[in-house]
């Protein structure tokens, strides 16, 4: 699988206030976005894009990734 990195972002891990970093990844195939961490890979719940600049364009604007910003 090809993908285009496209940053990192610290999200929330759990309820005690633990954080954790995810890289997120787009693949031009899927057209989906692909979160990275030590644990593995998972799809993201940001919208599927046409490619790597749109998907950027959603993680910063669309309300769904909030948690990303």
């Amino acid at each position: 699988m090809r993908t285009e990195y496209l940053g990192s972002v610290m999200v929330p891990d759990g309820f005690c206030g633990a954080t954790i970093q995810i890289h997120l990844c787009y693949d031009p195939k899927s057209r989906c976005t692909i979160g990275v961490w030590t644990g593995g890979t998972f799809r993201t719940q940001v919208p599927p894009a046409v490619d790597a600049n749109e998907a950027k364009w959603l993680i910063t604007n669309h309300p769904a990734c909030k948690q990303l910003r």
